[in-house]
């Protein structure tokens, strides 16, 4: 297969005289090509003498087969707690292996619940039906989680009003009693009822 040594063997003679693809010659009896690709495949011929200088000619016929084309992807980035989610074609069989002891043989994997520790860069060996492989990785990015800080006025006595401030984000919903929703950092509401609890 692609990258790999052809040897070629021949078991009788005195001389030897190899011809081949990409004009490939020896007098070895058993010469070898380092790291083939498929522009080696074709037939190999050699003519054989023996000590009265008789001559024969053997043949053989070689496919290199190609590598598959791996392709591979994935949602990053994402945040603590989402589902990673990897992709791969250009195969008929799948191993990956990446951070934190991370491997499967699922074409198309998901991590669900992911932490930092997922973070880092992920492989996928990809094999063809001629049984050659090819590999391939993508860096996935887990984001921090922001660090959020609540502060309130509380306590408070009923009817008095709340103040309700957060911070460590770009994007705010608070969610509180009698369906309250708010999508400021900080604001005020007015006549504070009992047992309310207000949940950025």
């Amino acid at each position: 297969m692609h990258g790999d040594t052809l040897k070629l063997f021949t078991n009788t003679g005195y001389t030897y005289l190899w011809l081949g693809q990409n004009y490939f010659y020896s007098t070895l009896q058993n010469p070898y090509i380092l790291n083939v690709n498929p522009s080696y495949s074709g037939q190999y011929d050699v003519i054989v003498s023996d000590t009265n200088n008789c001559q024969a000619i053997g043949s053989v016929y070689i496919t290199v087969n190609p590598l598959p084309v791996p392709a591979i992807g994935s949602n990053s980035p994402v945040c603590p707690g989402d589902t990673l989610k990897l992709t791969s074609s250009g195969g008929v069989g799948y191993f990956w292996f990446g951070p934190f002891l991370f491997s499967s043989t699922v074409q198309n994997p998901a991590i669900p619940n992911i932490t930092s520790w997922n973070s880092g860069t992920y492989i996928v060996s990809v094999s063809d039906t001629t049984g050659c492989s090819a590999s391939t990785s993508v860096n996935v990015i887990i984001n921090p989680a922001p660090n959020v800080t609540c502060t309130s006025n509380s306590p408070v006595c009923d009817g008095d009003y709340i103040t309700l401030s957060g911070s460590g984000g770009v994007s705010y919903l608070w969610t509180g009693p009698n369906s309250f929703t708010s999508n400021q950092s900080s604001f005020i509401i007015n006549a504070a009822s009992l047992n309310a609890v207000y949940i950025i």
